[in-house]
C-alpha cells in the first residue's frame, strides 16, 4: 500500500471534521449536496470498477453483494444514518458507543475497495471515491459528538483514530489477497453490497415531503456520475 494512499484515507475524515470544527451545521441539510455528489461518484465508480472484479473470472458474487447490503442495514441501526448525512444528537453515552462503533466497523469496510484500485489498474478511482464519500463522514461524526457533550476537543481525538480505521480495511484486503484472492473476491462482493445501500440511500432521498429533488441536487448527483464515467477513459 503507498504511503499516499494512507494519506488520503486518513485525511479526508480529517478534512471534514475540522471543517466542522469551524463551522458547525445550522441544520441538516447543510451538507446534502456534498453528500449527493460524493454519493453518485461512489455509485459510479462501484459499477464501473468494483462490480467487475466482483462477478470476474465466472465468481458468482451475488450472494456476498446481498449480504453486504444486509449488514449494512444492521449498521445503521447503530450509526442512525450518519453515512448519508443524518444529524441526530442524543445525550447518551450509549448512543455515542454505538455510533462509533457501527461507523467504525463502516470505516474498514470503505478502505477495503481501495486496494482493489492499486492492483487492477483503476488510475485511484475507488480512493479518490471513499475519500470523497469519507469528507462528509468526518464532518457529520464531529457535529454529532459535540452536539452529544462530548466536547470539541474529545470529538477531534475521536475523529483522529477513526481516520485510522479504514487503511486498515486496505491493509487488510493485501492480507487477505495473499491468503487466498477468492475470499477477497467474496470481501469485495460485502463491500459492494454496503455501498450499494449507502450511495442509493443518498441518491433517493428526496429534500422535501412530497419526494422531489432540486435542480442544485439533481445537477449534483449528474456530475458524480458523469466524472466516475470519465474515470474509465483515464485508466
Amino acid at each position: 500500500m503507498h504511503w499516499w494512499t494512507i494519506l488520503v484515507l486518513v485525511a479526508s475524515p480529517i478534512l471534514g471534521g475540522a471543517f466542522a470544527a469551524y463551522r458547525m451545521p445550522d441544520r441538516e441539510e447543510g451538507f446534502r449536496l456534498m453528500l449527493s455528489f460524493s454519493g453518485a461518484f461512489l455509485f459510479g465508480v462501484a459499477m464501473l470498477h468494483l462490480f467487475p472484479v466482483v462477478f470476474s473470472n465466472g465468481f458468482n458474487g451475488g450472494i456476498y453483494v446481498l449480504a453486504g447490503f444486509v449488514l449494512q442495514l444492521i449498521l445503521e441501526q447503530l450509526t442512525q444514518g450518519i453515512e448519508h448525512g443524518h444529524f441526530h444528537a442524543h445525550k447518551s453515552i450509549a448512543f455515542v458507543s454505538s455510533l462509533l462503533i457501527g461507523l467504525t466497523v463502516h470505516s474498514f469496510f470503505d478502505g477495503v475497495p481501495v486496494y482493489a484500485g492499486e492492483t487492477h489498474s483503476h488510475s485511484h478511482s475507488l480512493l479518490w471515491a471513499v475519500a470523497l464519500h469519507k469528507i462528509p463522514e468526518g464532518y457529520a461524526l464531529v457535529a454529532i459528538l459535540v452536539m452529544c457533550g462530548i466536547g470539541m476537543r474529545n470529538a477531534l481525538l475521536l475523529l483522529f483514530a477513526f481516520a485510522l480505521v479504514a487503511p486498515v480495511g486496505t491493509w487488510f484486503a493485501g492480507v487477505i489477497d495473499n491468503i487466498n484472492p477468492t475470499w477477497l473476491q467474496a470481501l469485495y462482493g460485502i463491500v459492494g453490497g454496503l455501498i450499494l445501500h449507502v450511495s442509493t440511500t443518498i441518491l433517493f432521498e428526496s429534500e422535501t415531503k412530497a419526494h422531489r429533488f432540486t435542480y442544485k441536487k439533481i445537477t449534483a448527483v449528474s456530475a458524480g456520475i458523469l466524472i466516475a464515467w470519465a474515470t474509465l477513459l483515464i485508466e
